[in-house]
C-alpha cells in the first residue's frame, strides 16, 4: 500500500507479475488444448489478479490489471493484440475485473446486511429499503468497498436482494458473466433492465 492510499504501487507490481503469466499463457496456447490453457489461466492468472480485489478494485489503477486480463483472454483465444475480446469473456465464462469487484462487494454487503443502516423513511418510495450510503467529502474515503458495495447493492432489484446467500451469489455471478462489464456504469445501466 502506498502513502496516498490509491493502490497505484500495488497495481503496478501486480501488473508486472501478471505480464509474465501472460507470456506463459501464450506459450501454452501453442501446445495445449483450450480447456487446459483456460485451467492454467484460472490457476496462475486469475487467482493472483483478484486477490484482495475488494480492497483495491475501485481504484483508477485497477485499469492496469483489467488491461492485463484482456491481454490474457486474447492469448487464450488466439486473438490479435488489438482485437475486441468482450465476446470471448462471455464465451469462456470469465468475469471481467470490474465484474469480480462488483460481485465481491455485493456478496460482502449481502452477508453483512444487518451491519448497515437502512433508509426506512416514512414514505413508501422506491428507495425505502435501500441501505444508507455513508457521506464522504473526499474521493479517497468514498472509494472503499463499503461505499461502492452499498451503491451496487442498492441498484439491485428488491427480490434479488432478498435471495438466500447461495442463490444470490449464483444469480449475480450469472448476470455479470453474461454482461461482461468493462465499467461500473455498464453494470448500473444494465441492471435496470435485467429480469432475474
Amino acid at each position: 500500500m502506498d502513502p496516498k492510499l490509491n493502490w497505484n504501487a500495488h497495481c503496478e507490481d501486480l501488473a508486472k507479475s501478471l505480464n509474465s503469466v501472460i507470456f506463459l499463457l501464450r506459450r501454452l496456447a501453442d501446445k495445449l488444448s483450450p480447456n487446459a490453457v483456460l485451467t492454467a489461466f484460472h490457476a496462475t492468472f486469475l487467482s493472483r489478479a483478484t486477490y484482495a480485489i475488494v480492497c483495491w478494485g475501485h481504484s483508477s489503477s485497477a485499469s492496469l490489471i483489467f488491461s492485463c486480463q484482456r491481454r490474457a483472454v486474447r492469448a487464450i483465444s488466439g486473438l490479435g493484440y488489438r482485437e475486441n475480446c468482450k465476446d470471448y469473456f462471455i464465451k469462456l465464462k470469465i468475469l471481467t475485473i470490474p465484474a469480480i469487484f462488483i460481485l465481491e462487494c455485493v456478496v460482502f454487503i449481502h452477508y453483512h446486511r444487518d451491519d448497515f443502516k437502512v433508509a426506512n423513511h416514512q414514505y413508501p418510495t422506491r428507495t425505502v429499503n435501500n441501505l444508507v450510503v455513508p457521506f464522504s467529502r473526499l474521493n479517497v474515503t468514498r472509494n472503499v468497498s463499503n461505499w461502492w458495495g452499498i451503491k451496487f447493492f442498492n441498484a439491485l432489484p428488491e427480490n434479488v436482494r432478498n435471495l438466500n446467500r447461495t442463490v444470490f451469489k449464483r444469480s449475480i455471478s450469472r448476470f455479470l458473466c453474461k454482461l461482461a462489464p468493462y465499467t461500473f456504469d455498464e453494470f448500473f445501466n444494465a441492471i435496470k433492465d435485467e429480469k432475474f
